[in-house]
């Protein structure tokens, strides 16, 4: 295989990276430096677009305080106070064909329904605005402006501007106006140029161009696409919009910055050649080129002559490098500059000195070593076996522990399984003792209210018994009411016949009894009804006491019946009594319980964290015995591989002694 010189690998690697470097840098400032320029050119355009933007609007401005001023002229005043008389319409006209400038095409007064009744071109007099937007505008009080559209007058391409007129009391009368010729707003473009190729050309809202420097493209429609999709949108040309727009045409890359005038409803473009834009960037990226190709010419040349200048020592290094590698520790160097590879070549000559006494050195420890080998094989044997049995008891200890860490576990899941029946007991318990002081509390309740029925019963019994006292209090007084109506019966019967003896005295008496016998026979009759009541009253007297037996037996009935049920209340007493002391028993036995259970739960919630001491113990000693179990196979790995390391050290020293004698050091 044939050889390359390093100082052609060197020149060649540090050609590439300059041409690298070069090339990179260039490329760098060429982007940097052309995205400037084609930035600041655009800038440009926008800011030309803008100033144009404003000129147009200082224009319109202009053009409507012009309209503003001859509108407060006294000769419009005077024209419309005078009711638009013919007199003072003609000194009107006359007035504003002075007034008149060379772009304005008329100037023109119209009256409050937009008929032109006044105007310095006479072929406008009569013409109607009241259809037109821009009039429109003025009878709300605000100035119109219409768009650009073709004179029907002189074909040319004209804007309308109109200020309303007030009367003295502020009501709108009528409006000044002007037809201004299109030529005011675009004869300045006439010799513009933007660079070398740009230029500026004028849209109206029906995509036609109102102005071109190329005049026989005016009054048609836009062609560039790119620029009429703009259009598109009725909206877009009505208000202030700006945009960046590339296209082609004849061929060539186009750039074009558009901005809308919407108070003509009317849109600028400056367009202007790419390539030209581009073309100061692309010049400098030629004269980046060129630099780049000569400085590499220069350089690399000069770098090849250096580069051998400073490899030459090295050749010498190579050389004896090459007698060293076979076996020959005799060579010098003798390079004899102070710079670094005179250094290096010091340095290389005390290295093979060094490497001369460390062979020698080498030599001894080989011989050494053969002797230390010998023992270590003697004690490496011993070890060995040591360390078998070792591994055999770490092994036995290990199955131990484990077995010991199982059953420790299944303990603890024991006391687990014992805990969990325990808490279900424990619920149950919890559930009988409320049912318990449920029972206590609803037969507490039952006591109070047979009590209450206790209470009840012997007061009614009372009450029962102070009835029958009344009863027989009443029956007496009936027999007594008796006596006295058997009384009043006789009484009747004798004044009945004391009546008969009195009537029997009267007829005896003749004409002179006769007032006695009245008066007799009407004792006679009230003798006899006291007897009929009477009867009536015993009869009573006699229903009252049969009423009166029935009743008294059956309130002794029902007094029976009541001191019955006292009885049994007695009885439901003492059994409720007796159901209340068993509840009690049942509480405090559930109680009872309660607390066994919960000391039961307590011991066991030690004894588990004991046994989960001991547990999280003997993991930690299981741990540790498995670590020193593999701490031990480790060991008796490690013993086993030192077994190959001294029999690899034996083989070793065995040719590091045979390489050695191939060196030549005297």
């Amino acid at each position: 295989m044939k050889k390359r010189k390093i100082s052609i690998k060197i020149v060649t690697a540090i050609s590439l990276f300059l041409i690298l470097f070069t090339v990179v840098t260039n490329f760098c400032i060429y982007r940097i430096e052309s995205n400037k320029i084609m930035k600041s050119n655009y800038d440009n355009m926008k800011i030309i677009t803008s100033e144009i933007g404003n000129s147009f609007r200082s224009s319109i401005a202009y053009q409507i305080e012009n309209l503003k001023s001859v509108s407060k002229e006294s000769v419009v005043a005077d024209y419309y106070s005078n009711n638009l008389s013919e007199e003072k319409q003609k000194t009107l006209s006359d007035r504003l064909k002075k007034v008149s400038s060379n772009y304005d095409e008329a100037i023109f007064v119209t009256d409050k329904n937009g008929v032109i009744k006044a105007s310095s071109n006479d072929q406008y007099t009569g013409l109607s605005l009241s259809s037109k937007s821009y009039f429109k505008d003025t009878t709300g009080g605000k100035e119109g402006i219409g768009s650009v559209e073709s004179s029907v007058i002189t074909g040319k391409f004209i804007v309308y501007f109109l200020v309303p007129v007030e009367d003295q009391y502020g009501t709108i009368v009528g409006a000044v106006g002007k037809v201004l010729d299109s030529s005011y707003f675009s004869e300045r473009f006439n010799s513009f140029k933007f660079l070398n190729t740009g230029y500026v050309f004028m849209i109206d809202s029906s995509k036609k161009l109102v102005y071109h420097p190329d005049l026989h493209k005016i009054n048609k429609p836009i062609m560039i696409k790119e620029i009429a999709n703009l259009l598109k949108d009725s909206q877009y040309i009505t208000k202030s919009n700006s945009d960046v727009k590339a296209y082609e045409e004849n061929g060539k890359s186009m750039v074009a910055e558009t901005l809308t005038i919407p108070e003509l409803k009317m849109m600028v473009v400056l367009t202007a050649d790419k390539s030209e834009i581009l073309e100061a960037s692309t010049y400098m990226g030629k004269l980046l080129i060129i630099f780049g190709i000569v400085e590499q010419a220069i350089l690399i040349p000069l770098i090849l002559v250096m580069i051998n200048s400073v490899l030459k020592p090295l050749k010498r290094l190579t050389s004896n490098t090459k007698q060293i590698s076979e076996g020959d520790l005799t060579v010098l160097s003798k390079v004899d500059s102070k710079d670094e590879l005179g250094e290096l070549s010091r340095n290389f000559d005390f290295m093979i000195g060094n490497i001369k006494i460390l062979i020698n050195e080498i030599k001894g420890s080989a011989n050494d070593l053969l002797n230390i080998n010998e023992c270590f094989s003697v004690v490496q044997q011993e070890n060995h076996e040591g360390m078998t049995f070792i591994k055999e008891s770490s092994q036995v200890m290990v199955d131990e522990t484990r077995n010991i860490d199982e059953a420790i576990k299944w303990c603890i899941e024991g006391f687990e399984r014992y805990e969990e029946k325990l808490n279900a007991i424990n619920v149950k318990s919890e559930k009988m003792f409320k049912h318990a002081n449920s029972i206590r509390t609803v037969n507490s309740e039952g006591m109070e209210s047979i009590y209450e029925l206790r209470d009840i019963g012997n007061s009614a019994g009372k009450n029962f018994n102070a009835i029958n006292d009344s009863i027989k209090k009443l029956i007496t007084n009936l027999n007594s009411i008796n006596t006295i109506a058997k009384g009043v019966t006789n009484i009747s019967n004798q004044t009945n016949i004391l009546s008969l003896n009195a009537s029997i005295e009267a007829a005896k008496a003749g004409e002179f009894g006769k007032s006695f016998s009245v008066v007799a026979e009407e004792i006679g009759k009230l003798s006899n009804s006291i007897e009929s009541e009477m009867k009536s009253i015993n009869n009573l007297i006699k229903v009252i006491n049969n009423n009166i037996n029935e009743t008294t037996e059956s309130m002794d009935e029902l007094n029976k019946f009541f001191n019955l049920q006292v009885d049994v209340l007695n009885v439901s007493v003492d059994k409720f009594n007796t159901i209340i002391k068993s509840t009690d028993k049942i509480i405090g036995y559930i109680q009872e319980v309660n607390s066994n259970i919960t000391t039961i739960n307590s011991e066991k919630n030690e004894m588990n964290k004991r046994l989960s001491d001991v547990n999280t113990t003997f993991e930690e000693f299981n741990k540790g015995i498995e670590e020193v179990s593999a701490s031990v196979n480790k060991q008796y790995e490690d013993s086993a591989m030192l077994d190959e390391i001294k029999n690899s050290m034996n083989h070793t020293v065995s040719n590091l002694q045979s390489s050695i004698s191939n060196f030549k050091i005297d």
